[in-house]
């Protein structure tokens, strides 16, 4: 809206309400005026026709009824010139038998005929042709009988000077409306020459020059808006400023990141590329601007990514090949309102492309060696466990106790590290998928009891209580049975190993809605919250059980981890610290299938 239209409207608003104010005065006044001139005129008559009435009655020309008219007209004759005003003279029915205005022998219009010959009747006004007449009456009286009335009757426009009032008023009205609307436009431009400024500033400030501000403001409401609009452009400014820092570092860090990043919108169209993502997908920012990436990056797990991303409203990954990389594709999706993401089609998704080639490559390559190494090692130590034994055999030993104890050392360590061996070659099968698991129906149950019936001298020889409690007796899954007890094994045992003395590993089992559990928990050290999420990395072992000396190689729970997912089941840990530990172990439900062979 232009201030130039904001002024007119302002300028004609007040002389309209300036000039309805002084027309409805001036009615007001004219109508008062009226009134008040109607009831001096009245007064004025009803005294000149008491006047005359008591004239006629004083005189001795109004013998009886029959005299009347013609005493009437000697009084007329005599007196009525001096009278400015019509004057009419009735008989007792009101009837006119005298007067001026060629009324006689009409009826008079008297509201109240009695109550006029009583002398009561105030003076009244009567609608006569174009205009409106005063009357005043007085009653005739003659020898105390009522002989009739004499009414004196005025036009009401013609009894005073009301025309020219009106006229003079009107004059002083058209007069009045020149200042009227030179005060209206300059108390217009008063008001709307601050908003002026106002709209200069705003269009300022919406073009981009924060730096614009509201000039010569006052000490009222408008004032107080101009100094908000101020208040609103330093605000903004400091803000946008903030938001082009904040852009500048974001546009820096990710330009800088190894990974690269892709930003689409709600429908999957291409808003930011960082130089990591060019390199990687091969193609610019300005080719793929605006457009679907699926139509660029034409690969049918690139969309059934983004499909995910969008059904679950949460973060899907996939690890793909293109080209001659290896890649991990991580789609996230920005939390919007649901009526936002409603208009817009969708969630806007971030892509974050790791090139994981030589990673894997260097997995592969580890693999490979630990594998290559684990076998080398396997024949020293079969050599070395044989002579071991012999040598224990040897009668020697017993002439020599430092002899035979260095020989019990040997055979131990030799079998600690073949163990160690075994677990490493275990994780390198798992690892390569190269692992076949026998799977067929069974009862997890009666497995668990014969895999804890082989912990119990351990336990016993800890000191550790070992708790049963199967809860599952008869419910079946498929498993592998060798690789079933080979993960309840290391479980328990690795509870076993982390209790105290006197304390307690309670083995609990039953069937859930979604599959068999079974449960291993112990009263022993406990694992701190940063632990937790390394738990399952190998070789991993906590500071606290590197500082109290307890021995393993940090692969129980590893190959526990591998072979629970071959299961296709879950593997859960809770912890507090010095308090101790729970896992809990899920098999899916069993599915209608056919038991057989599963390599992976």
């Amino acid at each position: 809206m232009k201030i130039r239209g904001i002024r007119y409207r302002l300028s004609l608003s007040y002389l309209l309400v300036l000039l309805i104010s002084m027309v409805f005065t001036t009615l007001l006044f004219l109508r008062f005026a009226q009134q008040y001139v109607q009831q001096r005129v009245g007064e004025q008559l009803q005294n000149q026709a008491e006047f005359v009435a008591r004239v006629l009655s004083q005189s001795n020309s109004l013998p009886d009824n029959s005299d009347l008219p013609m005493a009437v007209t000697d009084f007329q004759l005599s007196f009525g010139g001096e009278l400015k005003t019509r004057v009419a003279y009735t008989n007792a029915e009101g009837t006119v038998i005298s007067g001026s205005g060629g009324l006689i022998g009409q009826q008079l219009n008297v509201p109240d005929l009695q109550s006029a010959l009583s002398g009561s009747l105030k003076p009244w006004v009567s609608l006569e042709v174009g205009h409106s007449v005063l009357h005043a009456t007085a009653p005739l009286k003659a020898r105390g009988e009522t002989l009739g009335l004499v009414d004196l009757s005025t036009p009401v426009e013609s009894s005073v000077d009301i025309k020219d009032l009106r006229g003079l008023l009107l004059w002083a009205l058209c007069a009045s409306l020149g200042p009227s609307l030179l005060l209206s436009v300059l108390f217009s431009r008063s008001l709307t020459r601050p908003m002026a400024g106002m709209q200069q500033a705003a269009r300022k400030i919406s073009a981009g020059d924060l730096s614009a501000r509201v000039e010569a403001l006052d000490d009222d409401e408008i004032g107080d808006l101009g100094r908000a609009i101020n208040s609103m452009a330093v605000d903004l400014q400091d803000r946008m400023l903030e938001s082009t820092r904040e852009r500048a570092r974001m546009q820096t860090l990710l330009e800088s990141l190894v990974d690269g990043v892709v930003a689409l919108d709600g429908r999957g169209r291409v808003n930011f590329l960082n130089s990591a993502a060019r390199t990687i997908l091969g193609f610019s920012l300005p080719e793929v601007l605006k457009r679907p990436l699926v139509e660029r990056w034409e690969d049918p797990e690139v969309a059934a990514l983004l499909d995910e991303c969008q059904t679950k409203r949460g973060m899907a990954t996939i690890e793909m090949n293109r080209d001659a990389r290896r890649l991990q594709v991580f789609a996230v999706p920005y939390d919007l309102p649901e009526a936002l993401t409603t208009t817009i089609g969708g969630f806007p998704i971030m892509l974050v492309l790791r090139d994981v080639t030589d990673l894997r490559r260097l997995e592969e390559v580890r693999q490979t060696f630990l594998g290559s190494v684990s076998h080398e090692l396997r024949t020293p130590l079969t050599i070395i466990k044989g002579f071991a034994v012999t040598m224990a055999d040897s009668p020697l030993l017993d002439q020599d106790p430092l002899f035979k104890r260095s020989v019990g050392v040997i055979d131990r360590e030799t079998d600690r590290l073949s163990r160690l061996v075994e677990d490493v070659l275990e994780l390198s099968r798992l690892r390569s998928h190269r692992l076949e698991l026998e799977r067929s129906l069974m009862e997890p149950d009666p497995l668990v009891a014969d895999a804890l019936a082989v912990l119990d001298a351990k336990a016993k020889d800890l000191d550790v209580a070992l708790v049963v409690a199967l809860g599952a007796e008869g419910h079946v899954v498929m498993a592998d049975q060798d690789r079933l007890h080979q993960i309840v094994v290391n479980l328990v045992d690795n509870a076993l190993k982390f209790t105290p003395p006197g304390g307690q590993v309670t083995v609990r089992t039953e069937v859930r809605s979604d599959g068999w559990q079974m449960t291993v928990s112990d009263t022993g050290l406990g694992i701190p919250a940063e632990d937790v999420p390394y738990l399952f990395e190998r070789f991993f072992r906590g500071r606290d059980r590197k500082k109290k000396g307890i021995a393993g190689s940090g692969l129980g729970l590893s190959i526990v981890k591998e072979l629970v997912d071959l299961h296709d089941g879950r593997i859960e840990v809770e912890s507090e610290l010095d308090r101790g530990t729970t896992m809990r172990v899920r098999f899916p439900a069993v599915r209608p299938q056919e038991p057989g062979p599963t390599t992976t």
